[in-house]
């Protein structure tokens, strides 16, 4: 009965009028569909987090400067992956930054990664920067980089790019 009914299907002639209406409405779906998602990831650009880590307890871990951190945010550009500037953001200060890697937002990479090699220890911030980077969609966005010393080791540990925008 099946054979009988697919060799019926094919032996039916279809003008390509009919063909296609048949195949306009899932066509149409798709694009739109389509439409909808790259529509998205275009309004959803630069969203995507720099903080590569979840929330850490940082509890174990004094952190310390002597930098003199502004607490005045300011205005600086995202730029799509052509180098075009796309628009201004608000950021957030250095003080709000610094307070983010206080809190554990952040997670300081030493040269053997992420890890306990902080614990009881002494992170002196050193140095910060305002400065751009990529994101995975490929816009460059304001970030805070921290440059940290590690009191008793003597090494210098850089820590992940800090999402600068409010």
């Amino acid at each position: 009965m099946y054979i009988k009914y697919s060799s019926y299907f094919f032996e039916k002639k279809e003008s390509h009028t009919q063909i296609v209406k048949y195949l306009i409405l899932p066509t149409a779906v798709s694009f739109v569909t389509l439409g909808i998602i790259i529509s998205y990831q275009i309004k959803e650009f630069g969203n995507m987090p720099f903080d590569p880590y979840g929330k850490i307890d940082m509890s174990h871990v004094t952190i310390k400067t002597s930098l003199e951190l502004s607490k005045e945010g300011k205005k600086m550009p995202v730029y799509n992956s052509k180098g075009q500037k796309v628009r201004d953001v608000e950021t957030i200060s250095p003080k709000e930054a610094f307070q983010k890697l206080k809190q554990g937002d952040i997670y300081p990479m030493g040269p053997f990664g992420a890890g306990e090699e902080f614990e009881g220890e002494t992170l002196v911030i050193t140095e910060y920067n305002l400065e751009h980077a990529t994101d995975t969609k490929g816009f460059s966005q304001p970030v805070y980089i921290f440059r940290v010393h590690l009191k008793d080791n003597d090494v210098v540990l850089t820590a992940p790019p800090i999402s600068a925008r409010k």
